[in-house]
């Protein structure tokens, strides 16, 4: 483009940076892609300063114009339950919020894989204890992330919002209700005096009870 080779560093550095941060929780971005586009630089003004912040600012209104999403974690639970507890079981999970994949008899119990959101599986253990008698048992592990609900990634938005009100500039962050109802093509680019191109930024590992992360549904 019209940038010198050697700033196009400062302007990865500040997209890289806020992808870390996050536009719209303070969450890390995954799966983003960006393209620089366009710049200019001035012999004068255009220093390792002004081209991380040029870089930041394109992403952030990139990543607006996508359409971000709040990404939670979704665990895969094993659970073995007594024949008779199965309809109460699987009653909690849906909700949950969980998916139940299948059933299976196992000598007068039942086995029962489900997904279900991290968050949900906090009490899991105490409410299984007490649907069974305390014979049941479960094991989870990790299985991916999803896109939250709505009506949770407000909440988690909002609360972002308040915190960052005061020290953020007048439009600095854009209406929660206007983030969610956000068309989301299938990519955005921005031109903002020094867009920058950036490579994926990496999932976080798995773990981390009630955990979510920004992303941005690009193909």
């Amino acid at each position: 483009g019209a940038n010198p080779r050697d700033v196009r560093g400062w302007e990865r550095k500040g997209s890289v940076e806020t992808m870390g941060k996050g536009g719209v929780a303070g969450l890390p971005m995954v799966d983003v892609r960006g393209t620089l586009v366009d710049g200019k630089f001035h012999q004068v003004d255009s220093n390792d300063r002004a081209f991380p912040i040029a870089g930041s600012m394109a992403i952030r209104k990139a990543s607006l114009d996508a359409g971000p999403v709040l990404m939670e974690p979704i665990v895969e639970a094993d659970i073995r339950v007594p024949e008779k507890n199965l309809g109460a079981i699987m009653s909690d999970i849906n909700g949950r919020r969980g998916k139940i994949l299948g059933t299976e008899p196992d000598d007068g119990y039942e086995k029962v894989r489900a997904t279900v959101p991290e968050h949900e599986m906090l009490r899991f253990a105490l409410d299984l204890r007490s649907i069974t008698q305390g014979r049941g048992s479960f094991q989870k592990k990790f299985s991916h992330y999803d896109e939250m609900p709505a009506h949770l990634a407000k909440v988690i938005i909002e609360e972002f919002q308040k915190q960052h009100a005061t020290a953020t500039r007048p439009g600095g962050l854009p209406a929660v209700d206007r983030l969610l109802k956000a068309p989301r093509p299938p990519a955005a680019s921005a031109l903002c005096g020094g867009a920058t191109r950036a490579g994926k930024v990496h999932e976080p590992r798995a773990g981390g009870l009630g955990r979510a992360v920004e992303g941005q549904m690009l193909q």
